[in-house]
């Protein structure tokens, strides 16, 4: 892992929102996120169904457009770029999707399943400590 005071930042999300207008309704998938990943990072969105980690994931990769927000890649604003342009920076970002009911072994505790891929790559506690969850 790097060292917090030389990390690159990779990506970064501000105030990112995302609107659905149906009649008088409006659907806030995701209000206000704000977010940065740096370079060598292993990052996950974990939350209830429905609260918007796709639609997060998408507004990032700019699959799905933005109401507001930046999303800034290496320093460069991707907010508003067409999919073209973006072709080679989005060849360097990928999602991937985890159903939780074969994700997780229901005879273990969570923070056992978040920190043994972590002790499997040699992650140590001092170097990451917001990996590590105490058990």
């Amino acid at each position: 892992m790097h060292d917090i005071k030389e990390a690159v930042q990779y990506i970064e999300v501000r105030c990112l929102k995302n609107y659905s207008f149906k009649g008088v309704w409006t659907l806030r998938a995701v209000d206000g996120v704000d977010l940065t990943i740096h370079a060598g990072d292993i990052f996950g969105i974990v939350g209830e169904s429905g609260c918007g980690k796709s639609t997060l994931g998408k507004c990032m990769m700019r699959l799905t457009d933005l109401t507001d927000g930046q999303v800034l890649f290496t320093g460069k604003d991707i907010s508003r770029q067409s999919c073209r342009t973006l072709r080679n920076d989005l060849q360097c970002m990928q999602m991937i999707f985890h159903p939780p009911y074969s994700s997780f072994n229901p005879k273990l505790k969570i923070s056992y399943s978040l920190v043994e891929p972590c002790r499997l790559k040699g992650i140590s506690r001092s170097q990451n400590k917001a990996i590590w969850i105490s058990s």
